[in-house]
This record gives structure tokens, sequence and C-alpha cells, in this order.
């Protein structure tokens, strides 16, 4: 029984260690694609590098998710940044889940109060 339990955690460990390395690898790859079109909720010079360091200036909380879809090698990530209690920003984008290569240069960005 201990076998069992000491194999699924590890299994449990390499699962979150994979999803880990999707989301950091996804966000270098958002952060340095270029010539993205952004749709959505968009100012008239706004940039996803622009964005990102505004919110790394101000200390807001960034975080990175990813979640792989099944039938497939795609991932759909979101980038959300939260401003303190209120304001928020949603980069939505998907990328190749296996070389971390943007699927699309279009990404979605929501803005919320």
């Amino acid at each position: 029984m201990k076998y069992l339990t000491a194999l699924a955690l590890a299994a449990g460990l390499a699962t979150l260690a994979q999803a880990s390395d999707l989301n950091q690898n996804s966000l270098k790859t958002l952060l340095s694609a270029e010539h993205l079109i952004l749709d959505g909720d968009v100012h008239a010079d706004d940039t996803v590098l622009d964005i990102y360091n505004s919110a790394v200036e101000v200390k807001a909380a960034i975080e990175n998710k990813c979640t792989v879809i099944k039938t497939s090698k795609i991932a759909k990530c979101t980038l959300l940044i939260t401003y303190g209690k209120i304001g928020e920003v949603a980069i939505e984008y998907t990328v190749n889940a296996a070389g971390f290569a943007m699927i699309s240069n279009s990404v979605y960005v929501s803005r919320g109060i």
C-alpha cells in the first residue's frame, strides 16, 4: 500500500512539474512573440509586453495558467493580472503544448473592475 501511495504521489508531482513547465514556457513564448494582434478590450497602443511590464512595475498579482486540450497537443492559456482589490486584465492565447509555439498571432484581452 505504501508503494502505491508513493507511486501515486510521484506521478502527481510529475504532473504538477509538467503543468508548471507548460505555464512558464508558454508565458515566455507569449512575451517574446512578435506581431501579435490584440482583440477585445484594448487601448490604441497596447502590446502584450507593455501590459505585462506595467503589471510587474506596480507589483500586480500575475498568474499564467494553461490547460492542454486532451484531443490535441494544443494548450489554451490565460494570463491573469490582478491589480489589488479592483481591476484585472486577462489575456487569452493558444500554444502548441509540445513545442510552446504560438498557434495564432491573435490574443484576446479582457479587462474588468
